[in-house]
């Protein structure tokens, strides 16, 4: 049976070597920034040190799991996603909470077909999905195994039982669709014993 078409972004997978896994709060989103970011969406850094939302073609720093900042009125609030164009009050800042650990991997919905051959080849983001304004969740995925110039390495297909469109009990498999485990390749910073960026 075939996979469900149901892409939920990047979410924490496992810790490479046993650590927890936890998102940092030290980064920031600019005050009115235009882009909405979804939990489970891979951000990076703007020319600013500020949190964007990533590219297909740029360097990740890991997934956004959510975002806490006090509102022009003077609200507090916390999210699991940073809507566009929010503006804060002032002298404020937005933490941004990202799974920034380079030795986090992520469980994420593959657009392409992927079969077990594929386990430790490069796969390139796919972009394409716009994220829920009710859940908050991201629909980011990746595509079909890529070139040496990819952004994940791909770890593992991961199979797990689920529903299936009829609500009958299937498992997620190899294929269309499959629900995969990534690595990011290149993360855009690595973590430095003792260091803050």
């Amino acid at each position: 049976m075939a996979n469900l078409d149901a892409p939920f972004g990047f979410r924490p997978c496992r810790h490479l070597y046993g650590g927890i896994i936890r998102a940092s709060d030290r980064y920031r989103i600019a005050s009115a920034y235009g882009t909405d970011i979804f939990e489970g969406d891979m951000v990076t850094v703007d020319g600013s040190g500020n949190i964007v939302i990533g590219s297909a073609t740029g360097g990740f720093i890991g997934a956004f799991a959510g975002v806490e900042y006090v509102a022009s009125d003077g609200s507090i609030v916390f999210k699991n996603r940073w809507v566009a164009s929010t503006v804060l009050q002032t002298g404020s800042v937005a933490k941004a909470l990202v799974y920034d650990d380079p030795a986090i991997t992520y469980e994420v919905q593959a657009t392409g077909d992927i079969a077990r051959a594929d386990i430790g080849l490069l796969i390139d983001i796919d972009v394409t999905g716009s994220g829920s304004t009710v859940t908050g969740r991201s629909a980011q995925g990746v595509g079909a195994h890529a070139g040496s110039e990819a952004n994940f390495r791909i770890l593992n297909i991961i199979e797990k039982p689920r529903r299936n469109a009829a609500g009958n009990q299937a498992m997620t498999a190899a294929g269309q669709d499959a629900i995969v485990e990534v690595q990011i390749h290149e993360p855009l910073l690595v973590a430095v014993s003792g260091s803050e960026i």
